[in-house]
């Protein structure tokens, strides 16, 4: 196997684990009442990268193709969706929302 496939893998089960509630995370997001939607959202962020990775990696070994552009491709979403997710997370720790 891979390591980019096994990399694949963690990804969705770890995104799967942030979708049911168990995720490790900074202290100083735990005991908000927002917690669980900060632990959910970074899940979905896991599975947003690691399900299109996964996808991809299986079609361009089939095909043997160059799959460098999809990567990035693929890789543009998940991360402005962590960026908004992580800004807006902040932005409630700065103002102190419990």
């Amino acid at each position: 196997m891979n390591a980019f496939f096994n990399l694949c893998i963690f990804w969705i089960v770890y995104g799967i684990a942030g979708l049911c509630g168990f995720q490790i995370i900074d202290k100083k997001f735990k005991g908000k009442t927002w917690t669980k939607h900060y632990i959910r959202g970074l899940g979905v962020s896991w599975l947003m990268l690691g399900i299109p990775f996964l996808i991809v990696f299986l079609v361009t070994e089939s095909m043997a193709l160059d799959p460098t552009l999809a990567y990035i491709l693929f890789a543009i979403p998940a991360i402005i969706y962590t960026c908004i997710h992580e800004k807006k997370y902040k932005a409630m720790l700065s103002d102190n929302i419990a």
